[in-house]
């Protein structure tokens, strides 16, 4: 499910579809799903990276644990519940619980009890609605329904980690026995083997094993499960009762609430049972081919902070459809796009027209005509935000063109573009190539002895340039999309 689903909050966000990024594997994605790589200069999408898990997690409890322990509880939280019946997390309910006295007491006094269940405040669901037993103590312990086929499952489990032994030992011996076969040959090379044999006696053969015991006594034999046999059986018909009986629709599970816990199989309402969470991973990417970090989370899971985030809305011009107009087949229509500046110095930006190989150009249905001159646009300053003075005069400050630049305020700039669509009717499509570079300053990380010396301090200038291309879609023909 989206965050946002309202159109122009999604445009503002760079999350919608009407203007996708071209990675560098050729697939089109939204700015604020796609990497940027400093090392590579390229953007990535999420099939360009690699993933790689840094913990787990559960996301009720927040509750850290390392893999190893996860593995061992099945990548379940043994503290937080799912809702069997709509998803939703339970939450524990206390509740006070009348507990009889002594009957040959003449004044029986009834003694109140603490207790507690689990509540689904979404759809009031309860562990009492399906006869589970309300607990002493809030951490837990509610009985787990029975699986007819676990032991058949731990055999097999049992099984196969025994034949996962035998290779590992296998693979072991084979290692031993070609180092020792080299060190023979190496030994007879120079006579060593007649003067050990004189001194120390005959050498092991090569087939024991280190601790003495040969490979074919050194484990048990593996017993494999039993093969199931089908049976030729003539499927049952189903009772009168499912043609005669009304169908009660509270009592019967959807196939949702069914598929949610294929394990138990259930059928009915009051065979439910709560499920436990399911734990999340916090994950980091890596570039796959120059392998550095693109993306790195803090440890913790309750710290919503980066180590490292190279993402493209941060490195990249934010390209959005300012205002659109109606389009005809063959006419040119005017419309404004905005570029925004998310770096800390200015950028030019210029744009060319796709390749001809391109598989971009089949997905066009209109021609656009984008400024030919470079469009510079200012750095950000969050401080221009706050003062109206600075954010008038920057216009004065570029000289623009009117008829090219619409408008431009701080590290934003609206301009014309003229589309003429191609087709009577469907979706307005174009596509560009976009090119941007910048200044990229940092200071040397070695300086020589001279120049340390020295009051002023140089910095390094290096020129980044980056170009991808970029899909637009304006709306439809003969409709007007804002």
């Amino acid at each position: 499910m989206e965050l946002f689903q309202d159109p122009i909050a999604l445009s503002i966000i760079g999350s919608d579809d009407h203007v996708l990024y071209g990675c560098h594997c050729d697939k089109l994605k939204p700015i604020t799903k796609l990497y940027y790589c400093r090392h590579c200069t390229k953007l990535r999408c999420a099939k360009c990276v690699t993933h790689e898990v840094d913990s787990f997690y559960c996301p009720n409890c927040l509750e850290n644990m390392p893999s190893t322990e996860a593995k061992i509880k099945k990548n379940r939280c043994a503290n937080c519940f799912d809702c069997p019946s709509c998803g939703h997390s339970l939450s524990v309910r206390a509740t006070a619980v009348s507990v009889g006295g002594n009957p040959l007491d003449e004044s029986p006094k009834t003694n109140v009890k603490k207790m507690h269940y689990l509540n689904c405040g979404f759809c009031r669901w309860t562990t009492r609605d399906v006869g589970l037993a309300d607990q002493a103590t809030p951490s837990g312990g509610w009985a787990e329904p029975e699986l007819p086929f676990t032991k058949k499952m731990s055999s097999l489990l049992e099984y196969y980690k025994q034949l996962a032994q035998q290779d590992k030992a296998e693979k072991a011996r084979q290692k031993i026995t070609s180092r020792r076969r080299s060190n023979m040959l190496i030994m007879d090379r120079y006579g060593y083997t007649l003067s050990l044999g004189k001194k120390s006696g005959s050498i092991s053969s090569p087939n024991t094993s280190i601790l003495g015991k040969t490979n074919s006594a050194s484990g048990k034999e593996i017993q494999a499960p039993t093969i199931v046999t089908t049976i030729e059986q003539d499927v049952e018909q189903l009772p009168d009762s499912f043609y005669t009986e009304p169908l009660c629709l509270e009592e019967v599970l959807t196939l949702d609430q069914r598929l949610k816990n294929p394990a138990l199989s259930a059928t009915k309402t009051k065979e439910l049972h709560p499920k436990h969470k399911h734990l999340k991973v916090r994950r980091s990417q890596r570039c796959k081919r120059c392998e550095h970090n693109l993306c790195k989370p803090e440890f913790n899971p309750s710290s919503i902070k980066f180590k490292i985030q190279l993402v493209g809305m941060q490195y990249c011009p934010l390209l959005q459809i300012a205002k659109s107009g109606n389009f005809s087949q063959g006419e040119s229509t005017q419309v404004v796009l905005s570029l925004s500046n998310p770096l800390d110095s200015a950028i030019n930006v210029t744009f060319m027209p796709l390749n001809v190989d391109d598989k971009l150009n089949r997905t066009q249905t209109s021609d656009i005509e984008l400024p030919t001159d470079t469009i510079t646009i200012a750095a950000k300053d969050a401080t221009v935000e706050f003062d109206g003075i600075g954010s008038s005069s920057m216009s004065e400050q570029f000289d623009d063109d009117p008829k090219v630049i619409h408008a431009r305020s701080s590290n934003k700039v609206s301009f014309y573009a003229n589309v003429i669509p191609n087709k009577e009717s469907g979706k307005v499509v174009a596509a560009f190539t976009l090119n941007y570079s910048y200044k990229l300053i940092t200071a040397p990380l070695i300086m020589k002895v001279e120049e340390s010396l020295d009051s002023e301090k140089k910095k390094e200038e290096n020129i980044v340039s980056l170009s991808f291309p970029v899909q637009v879609k304006l709306g439809e023909i003969n409709a007007t999309l804002c």
